[in-house]
């Protein structure tokens, strides 16, 4: 059990953050990653090492590590995390529906996730759940 709370989402966080600071969105610049079922909670640590990383070693980002998450990766949050907090960081287009069905934790039916949207609008709820998707799978979709 302590192996989950010390290092359950080290794999994602520690896979983008290296993308990150290797250039590899840099040298690859059309394309993108997207985290599934990893939550997003270490998202927002992330962004805070790799910006305080930029501040101390600049020459080592050709760009703000922020804009880079921001333009490359998109995340599925699980349905108990903040996220609007999360749509405020990286951007409402980068925010996947996702669901733990059929575990036993999720809320049912798929679609009750709309109802975790409330701080949401409808055009944004409309990309959570149905065009941030489509975006990464391309026009043929």
């Amino acid at each position: 059990m302590l192996s989950k709370l010390v290092v359950s989402d080290r794999p994602i966080h520690d896979t983008i953050g290296s993308m990150v600071v290797d250039g590899v969105f840099d040298r690859h610049p059309t394309l993108r990653a997207a985290s599934i079922e990893n939550g997003s909670d270490w998202v927002a640590l992330l962004v805070k090492r790799l910006l305080k990383q930029a501040n101390q070693t600049p020459w080592v980002f050709p760009e703000n590590p922020l804009d880079t998450i921001r333009e490359h990766v998109s995340v599925t949050p699980y349905y108990e995390e903040d996220m609007r907090k999360l749509a405020d960081l990286i951007g409402v287009d980068k925010v996947l529906f996702g669901s733990d069905w059929p575990h036993g934790e999720a809320l049912g039916n798929p679609l009750d996730f709309v109802k975790e949207l409330h701080a949401f609008s409808d055009d944004e709820i409309r990309l959570v759940m149905r065009d941030n998707a489509l975006g990464l799978l391309g026009p043929s979709a």
